[in-house]
């Protein structure tokens, strides 16, 4: 690749093609085939789940990511573009724009080709300082054995009465593991808020069965909930990035909605197999009157 100024790519892995090496151009964008041996440089770094120690306000040094290595015989599909500055907006509009001609390349030839996705982000062929990085901290966890198995046992007994609750508990488990297994972003709301649709909302658009739900499980008013969670404004972003194609926020705006998302999603599951409430919403409701 040789580009001047900043370099967003996306990056597929393909079995598929026939070609060794192609170039096509579809300005700002190119796609390139390539077979390694070879490698790039990631500017970007996105992780979902790192654990959080020490105290805070107290400075974490986080290594750069490693090199992207292609590896010898293989082949892979790079997508990029060139942009003058690398600022937030210059990144969204180049993340939708590859994955845009991504998909038009898919459509004309085979969507399949870009079925194994490796990496979209900042790239240079040289080493360089990452110009971008998200990181989600969460607290370590010690598992406790006989509480677990305890846990358990209650849950499968309470699932195992009801084929079609089992059935959307799985359902809901899969998506909500999708949603916290990628940084915050505009899917990542969208699966959190399908986990709603599957349940309390049955498969409709009818948030205002989340509140009475939930108010079975915190034991609270169903009003406080649904004006305090302000349910009808997450349901209102979702009919957004639906409708518009895009949530239309991001940083802390992002981080505060999706994790209250979030959060009503664990407590939903924790009532679908009858666990008891562990205060998760607790956060959100602070000092809002009852």
């Amino acid at each position: 690749m040789k580009h001047d100024g900043f370099c967003y790519a996306a990056i597929y892995e393909t079995r598929l093609l026939e070609n060794d090496e192609l170039v096509v151009e579809a300005s700002p964008v190119r796609i390139q085939v390539i077979t390694g041996p070879g490698y790039i440089y990631r500017l970007s770094q996105d992780r979902a789940v790192v654990p959080l120690r020490g105290i805070l306000d107290e400075e974490v040094t986080i290594p750069p990511p490693p090199p992207i290595d292609f590896e010898d015989g293989k082949q892979y599909i790079i997508v990029s573009t060139l942009t003058r500055k690398a600022s937030l907006q210059a990144e969204e509009e180049s993340r939708r724009i590859v994955i845009r001609i991504a998909s038009l390349a898919g459509l004309l030839s085979s969507p399949r080709i870009f079925a194994l996705p490796l990496y979209m982000g900042w790239v240079s062929p040289t080493p360089s300082a990452v110009i971008h990085s998200t990181v989600m901290f969460s607290p370590p966890e010690k598992l406790a054995r006989k509480p677990l198995e305890k846990g358990i046992q209650v849950a499968r007994s309470v699932l195992a009465g009801s084929a079609e609750l089992r059935d959307k508990f799985d359902l809901v488990a899969r998506l909500y593991s999708r949603t916290i297994g990628v940084p915050p972003s505009d899917e990542a709301y969208l699966w959190a808020w399908m986990c709603l649709e599957v349940f309390p909302m049955l498969g409709t658009q009818k948030y205002r069965l989340i509140a009475p739900y939930l108010a079975t499980i915190v034991q609270k008013d169903e009003k406080y909930l649904a004006d305090t969670l302000d349910i009808k404004g997450l349901h209102a972003l979702r009919s957004k990035l639906v409708h518009a194609g895009y949530l239309g926020i991001s940083g802390k705006d992002l981080f505060e909605n999706l994790g209250r998302v979030q959060d009503i999603v664990l407590t939903v599951l924790r009532g679908m197999c009858g666990l008891p409430y562990d205060g998760k919403l607790d956060r959100h409701l602070q000092g809002a009157p009852v």
